[in-house]
């Protein structure tokens, strides 16, 4: 690979053993199910080829933190269960991008500095979800970690984006009266 991107077989794949080409089959024929909203990311991760990944310039750290940490994993889920029906509950929706363009200015400031705003439990869901614990977790590992459910977690998520969003809305008023 010329590149330093994995493509999405190389990702999926969990063996030592050589990759099959029924392998890639079945990621093909995976990805041609998949809703629009991720079908939108796979093609800002790998352009029009799969095998020869080119991310798109429009690329973010949030599409970086919804792809590796929410449709990777949820596509691997879909890898380990082929027969059963894709499941986006784990997925934030392309709409949501916005509000965790919010969330994501934490991780650009001082996080020391607005922790105040949230309860122990946000905190630890923005401490894992950022990467603040030495990896990016997902939803369902958070979820399972602060024993709740990820609709639970997804919902806490939303809130912290508002409380995000509050914050940093009045802090540009507030820089503009001066």
């Amino acid at each position: 690979m010329n590149n330093e991107y994995k493509t999405i077989y190389e990702l999926l794949w969990n063996s030592e053993e050589k990759m099959t080409e029924e392998f890639k089959n079945n990621v093909d024929i995976m990805i041609s199910k998949l809703p629009e909203n991720i079908k939108k990311y796979m093609e800002l991760a790998y352009g029009n080829d799969l095998e020869n990944p080119k991310r798109s310039e429009s690329w973010t750290n949030e599409d970086t933190l919804i792809f590796y940490g929410k449709i990777i994993p949820s596509l691997k889920r879909r890898m380990d269960n082929p027969n059963g029906k894709f499941s986006s509950e784990f997925i934030l929706r392309r709409t949501d991008k916005l509000e965790l363009s919010y969330l994501y200015k934490i991780k650009a400031n001082n996080f020391n500095e607005v922790k105040s705003l949230f309860t122990d439990k946000q905190v630890t869901i923005i401490n894992m979800l950022l990467g603040f614990n030495d990896r990016y977790y997902n939803t369902k590992e958070i979820a399972n970690y602060l024993n709740m459910s990820s609709v639970s977690v997804l919902n806490e998520l939303r809130n912290i984006c508002n409380i995000c969003k509050e914050y940093f809305n009045n802090q540009a008023l507030s820089s503009k009266t001066k």
